[in-house]
């Protein structure tokens, strides 16, 4: 079953099965990302000179379940990669905001409105998306 999508610009693509294919031409995928920030506390505490490892290990511990998530501050200076993945995507009339097709040097990706504005390199990109995806 082919489905006709029509892009900014008016720019029409077709996706789904063609006869005697096996593989769709194009598909909808989800890109999840997500990542990390670091909130931190931070005060002086008077303490014996003498303190052991586990006296301070106890301190830190008994702090941090006193202080408020509130008094925390944002680390501006950390950002981590957490956790990212890509799956079909199941979205009832999901329109893409974002468009990858294959170039001479790789996977090339930009936002749909753009790539519907260049209309010649899409289709071109997207057939050939197609045709050699895996």
């Amino acid at each position: 079953m082919m489905k006709v999508t029509t892009l900014p610009g008016g720019t029409q693509l077709q996706s789904g099965h063609l006869a005697g294919a096996r593989k769709p031409l194009v598909k909808l995928v989800e890109v999840r990302l997500s990542a990390l920030m670091r909130v931190e506390y931070m005060e002086v505490v008077e303490v014996p000179a003498n303190i052991t490892q586990a006296e301070i290990d106890d301190l830190v511990n008994t702090r941090y379940r006193q202080v408020d998530g509130g008094d925390y501050t944002r680390d501006p200076e950390y950002w981590a990669r957490g956790a990212c993945e890509v799956v079909d995507s199941e979205m009832p009339g999901a329109t893409p905001t974002m468009m990858a097709f294959r170039t001479a040097d790789g996977l090339h990706v930009e936002r749909a409105d753009s790539a519907s504005q260049r209309h010649e390199s899409t289709i071109d990109g997207l057939c050939q998306f197609g045709h050699n995806h895996p």
